[in-house]
């Protein structure tokens, strides 16, 4: 009896992968525009956080977003193209994180948000990123296993 490797692409995964970028790509994007515009109430410790982000910071994640959702939509058709891509994303998102991270007032910005909410944005920045290299792993298995085309 012959073993024989698992197959590379898993349909399932990539769906998966191209839906969790596009849930969390337009959830993104549609809170901002309703707490931006009012619908949604925001508390003073979220409405100090959002004034303490620059228009250049806005448009940084929103090209970081961009860039992944464009990935896993090259993912998604099994384009090769989808590896620079996401890699590019994870790069500018890590980049992104550091320089956000190591500003001098930093604690200054998060610290209306108490604690907790300090710690729950530090993990959702590493689960992100986390999440992120391990979709540009498989990405890259597929790529060297000649399945993106």
């Amino acid at each position: 009896m012959a073993i024989t490797a698992p197959p590379l692409v898993r349909p399932g995964w990539v769906w998966g992968i191209f839906i969790f970028y596009l849930i969390t790509f337009a959830s993104a994007l549609m809170t901002q525009v309703v707490m931006r515009t009012g619908f949604l109430p925001v508390r003073p410790e979220q409405q100090a956080v959002m004034q303490a982000m620059s228009a250049a910071d806005y448009v940084v994640a929103l090209v970081i977003g961009t860039l992944q959702m464009v990935g896993a939509t090259l993912l998604w058709r099994l384009r090769r193209q989808a590896l620079p891509v996401l890699m590019l994303g994870l790069t500018l998102s890590t980049a992104n994180s550091v320089r956000v991270f190591m500003k001098p007032d930093i604690i200054s910005i998060f610290s209306p948000l108490g604690l907790a909410g300090v710690f729950v944005i530090g993990f959702t920045v590493v689960f992100g990123l986390v999440i992120s290299a391990a979709i540009l792993a498989y990405t890259w298995r597929l790529y060297r296993g000649g399945v993106l085309h």
